[in-house]
């Protein structure tokens, strides 16, 4: 998530705001889309790439077998 609002944010300043309203309006039953949130989003995939994430979690699997 955090990285399509990075491609998107150069849409303009107020793309997070306006994503936040339509993912709540599209999933009122779900949590977590508020802006604070998203910009949490945003920051997390601005420092961590997420090749990192995604070896990681091979690693993990392997170790499991």
């Amino acid at each position: 998530m955090g990285n399509v609002i990075l491609q998107y944010s150069q849409w303009g300043n107020k793309f997070v705001e306006t994503l936040s309203k339509d993912l709540k309006m599209t999933y009122p039953s779900r949590e977590g889309y508020s802006v604070r949130n998203l910009n949490y989003m945003k920051q997390f995939a601005r420092r961590i790439p997420s090749e990192e994430i995604l070896h990681q979690g091979g690693a993990k699997l392997v170790e499991l077998r």
